[in-house]
């Protein structure tokens, strides 16, 4: 989510799309457009403010788990894209724990 807040300040102090690790698709405006990156950024991470205000660990643990496994069904392949980038730039082993809660970070296509 941090990584989400410092993507936002970027694209609104340069007016460009904050190229990270993940492939962006040209055509794809929430890949292309500062204003529409940063809507579909911003969707993705207010879904965690519960889990994030949560103190105890066991509970913040799974307010996340079920932020992103909404997250995941709810998003379009930019979204998607962009959660399975931040989540493997930080530790390869979110992938196992993704498909624990159902997520699989290969299924970016949603149908």
């Amino acid at each position: 989510m941090a990584n989400g807040f410092l993507e936002i300040r970027y694209m609104a102090e340069n007016g460009r799309v904050f190229r990270g690790v993940e492939t962006l698709d040209p055509d794809e405006p929430r890949d292309s457009d500062p204003t529409a990156r940063t809507a579909m950024i911003s969707d993705v991470c207010h879904g965690f403010a519960e889990a994030l205000a949560e103190p105890r660990n066991r509970r913040r643990e799974l307010f996340a788990a079920e932020a992103v496994r909404w997250r995941w069904k709810c998003s379009d392949a930019s979204a998607r894209r962009w959660i399975r980038a931040k989540l493997m730039d930080r530790d390869t082993g979110y992938r196992s724990v993704m498909a624990g809660i159902g997520v699989d970070l290969d299924d970016i296509d949603p149908d």
